[in-house]
């Protein structure tokens, strides 16, 4: 376990046009046969508490749980964010 917590994270329109990042309360909803689609700029997942370094680049197995308990494993690659740089819903 690379991280204490994960954050679902959606990325929506602030008043000032610019975009935010906020946490999506409640998750995602994918339709039957449908897909979620994670991308930096779009819906995410932030890691948070990371025990171990992660370097750019690096693959990263993360474990979705979903609704009705069953678990899904996906592989994500490991992106750099410059921090301080990003807005949050509810900062001015």
């Amino acid at each position: 376990m690379v991280a204490g917590e994960a954050e679902l994270n959606e990325t929506a329109s602030g008043t000032s046009g610019s975009s935010m990042m906020r946490k999506r309360e409640g998750g995602f909803v994918i339709p039957a046969g449908g897909e979620l689609v994670f991308e930096p700029g779009g819906n995410h997942i932030m890691l948070m508490g990371v025990h171990e370094s992660i370097r750019t680049g690096q693959e990263v197995t993360v474990t979705l749980t979903l609704e009705n308990g069953d678990t899904s494993e996906i592989v994500a690659s490991a992106r750099s964010v410059e921090g301080g740089t990003k807005q949050y819903q509810g900062e001015e």
